[in-house]
């Protein structure tokens, strides 16, 4: 089961200017430890698919962990610094010039602001809004004009360090700091407010403090829980990676919409947050989320979140969901997932669904009774032949069956 990484299990405090001796060590010690120190030693370049895809898919992993326990055990200044850097070397190795490097004029003004919710004038609109880093308005600009350009696409430190306050208040459960530099500053509570895009919604989970989620909730429209991160996670979805069964409940009460909003992966499938949470290995989350989740959103016309789903509900064990989906969705038992595999090849593929090695169990009738293929003079029958794998040393069984699909519904 998928567990949430948070910083205070990897370093006793976040990496600030003063203190990278200690947190070197112990974050050292850490990746030792998940032996993911083998990519900072090595004097080689790092694998490319196109020599050895299976290599590059396990270094890969390996400088994407790595990379994300860094992150997270920095402060807000430094996080801001390496967020766009993908490698985790490169990271490990200039960290020690950024802490050192000496404070500007704006660094200070940060420092000083202790508790206080002090916000850097350079990002502050008339109206007392903060600009964006990308949506830096020009001097003179007009929205009424279309044939000049509105907005400067810079990216400017202080945006990020004015919610510093905010931040920290989220992380800590701080909920009275939190609401009261809400209050001076409303849009906060829907802007992006780290380089990653997240908002007050997404850091609150991703923090686990269900009451500061609640509240936030209480406070947002339904337009305002579906902005997503740069990485096209709505705080929803960012529930499903940790197992947040209240936080997604306390956020579809108010809109349901979310529940058909995915994220598009490096592959280029999308995949809802029913997908996630039973991929996470949360069934419970998974199940009520299908509850949930329109069957329009899960047939294989609309991609493969269906058949992942499927597929992932028998690996998982939870037969419930993939029996549901298959008899509401009959052809999802040959559709590919998101690694090309099917429903009915990964329901072979696991033992616990055959007690016995000669009979056939209700699940494996069933689904072979729900294939329909056509025959040479065009009628169409439900005879199938199929060779099922059994264990390496064994012979396979040549199966036929001839059964409808009424006679075991």
């Amino acid at each position: 089961m998928a567990t949430s990484m948070l910083s205070s299990t990897i370093v006793r405090e976040v990496l600030r200017n003063d203190n990278y001796a200690n947190w070197s060590a112990c974050i050292k010690n850490y990746l030792l430890a998940q032996d993911l120190w083998d990519i900072f030693e090595t004097t080689t370049e790092p694998p490319k698919p196109e020599d050895d895809a299976v290599e590059f898919k396990a270094w890969r992993k390996k400088n994407a962990t790595a990379l994300h326990a860094i992150q997270i055990s920095c402060g807000v200044e430094i996080q801001s610094q390496i967020n766009d850097i993908s490698s985790a070397k490169t990271v490990w190795d200039m960290l020690p010039k950024l802490v050192h490097q000496p404070k500007g004029p704006s660094d200070n003004s940060v420092a000083e602001q202790g508790n206080s919710l002090n916000i850097p004038s350079s990002n502050v609109h008339e109206d007392g809004s903060m600009v964006a880093p990308d949506q830096k308005v020009e001097p003179g600009s007009s929205s009424n004009n279309p044939g000049r350009q509105n907005i400067i696409n810079t990216w400017n430190a202080d945006y990020y360090m004015g919610y510093a306050p905010l931040h920290k208040a989220l992380q800590s459960g701080d909920w009275n700091s939190a609401k009261e530099f809400l209050k001076l500053q409303p849009n906060s509570m829907t802007a992006k407010i780290t380089t990653l895009g997240k908002t007050a919604l997404h850091l609150s989970v991703e923090a686990g403090h269900v009451h500061i989620v609640e509240a936030l909730v209480e406070e947002m429209s339904e337009d305002d829980l579906e902005v997503q991160d740069n990485f096209g996670d709505t705080a929803l979805l960012e529930t499903t990676y940790s197992g947040q069964y209240k936080m997604a409940e306390c956020m579809l009460r108010k809109n349901k919409r979310l529940v058909s909003m995915g994220r598009a992966n490096t592959d280029g499938f999308h995949m809802l947050p029913v997908v996630m949470a039973i991929s996470n290995g949360y069934i419970k989350m998974a199940r009520y989320l299908y509850s949930l989740t329109p069957l329009e959103d899960l047939i294989p016309e609309k991609g493969r979140s269906g058949s992942t789903l499927c597929t992932q509900a028998i690996y998982t064990r939870a037969l419930d969901i993939a029996l549901d989906l298959i008899r509401r969705c009959p052809r999802m038992v040959l559709a590919p997932d998101k690694e090309n595999y099917s429903p009915l090849y990964a329901l072979a593929a696991m033992e616990y669904a055959f007690p016995s090695g000669n009979r056939l169990v209700f699940w494996k009738r069933w689904i072979y009774s729900c294939i329909h293929i056509q025959s040479a003079n065009g009628t169409t029958t439900n005879e199938v032949h199929l060779i099922i794998q059994k264990d390496e040393g064994r012979q396979s069984d040549a199966v036929k069956t001839n059964r409808s699909s009424a006679s075991f519904l």
